[in-house]
């Protein structure tokens, strides 16, 4: 009977690790997504398009922008305008995959690194609880992967509001935006739905760790005050002066607290 419980314990634990670098499968299947030729794009210039990955419209972009900006033509003010939005944007949706990804994948070195050794107080665990101080922040982060997915139907804006050309998008397949859309979606119900898991079996790497206030006895345990060092005479005088003062008040405030208790004690009960 024992073996089996420790066999369902280890399978459940097996399932909280296979959580956490879940994040890191999601990224890589929406990062093959984006090599899958499903968009087609419809204008009344160029007719349907052939149809192309989310991969392959991000290159052609870069290419068509980078040559508008630095070539040697000599575009119009809209199309400058549209090349300069349209490459920034590209630039800011793979610097936010990144860091999404980066995220995905310490979220899960540092789960792990807990997992083994719940004690740790290194300065990367104190780095990683700062960046990840609870789920929903881990959640912020990885999601952060999204914007280029939409990429696709961000440039249909920028043709529409910059460019005023209207675009149809067409898809073949189920767009990058969608599966990933779907897929972060699972890891978020997954995440949720493991949280009293982890508690439970002590594997929750989002745990504050209270430390210990030791309380002094003051007449016991505390220690003595540090005779100060004076630059004069006249320093050391004063000084004594006031710490005589404070002596004599506590003393007569215990003598005082010493007398009422003698009276409180002496009166007789009814």
């Amino acid at each position: 009977m024992s073996k089996k419980v420790s066999k369902k314990r280890s399978k459940l634990e097996g399932w909280i690790y296979v959580r956490y670098w879940l994040s890191v499968l999601v990224v890589l299947c929406m990062v093959i997504t984006m090599f899958i030729p499903c968009l087609r794009y419809t204008t009344a210039q160029t007719g349907t398009n052939d149809t192309i990955s989310a991969a392959e419209l991000m290159k052609n972009t870069w290419d068509n922008v980078r040559m508008y900006l630095f070539g040697t033509s000599n575009p119009e003010a809209n199309t400058l305008t549209f090349s300069r939005v349209t490459l920034v944007l590209l630039i800011l949706c793979i610097v936010l995959f990144l860091v999404g990804a980066v995220a995905a994948v310490w979220s899960a070195i540092g789960a792990v690194q807990y997992f083994r050794n719940p004690e740790d107080r290194s300065a990367g665990r104190i780095l990683y609880m700062t960046l990840f101080p609870n789920r929903i922040a881990t959640v912020v982060w990885q999601a952060t992967v999204l914007p280029l997915l939409a990429f696709p139907r961000i440039l249909i804006l920028c043709y529409e509001k910059i460019l005023h050309v209207g675009v149809l998008l067409n898809v073949t397949f189920p767009e990058p935006l969608v599966i990933g859309g779907i897929l972060f979606a699972l890891l978020v119900i997954v995440t949720i739905a493991t949280r009293s898991l982890e508690r439970r079996k002590g594997m929750d790497p989002f745990k504050k760790r209270i430390s210990r206030v030791v309380v002094l006895d003051r007449e016991e345990d505390e220690p003595e005050e540090k005779e100060p060092t004076f630059a004069t005479e006249a320093e050391r005088q004063y000084y004594e002066m006031n710490k005589r003062a404070r002596e004599e008040q506590a003393e007569r405030i215990r003598q005082l607290l010493r007398t009422s208790t003698e009276q409180d004690e002496e009166q007789p009960k009814e």
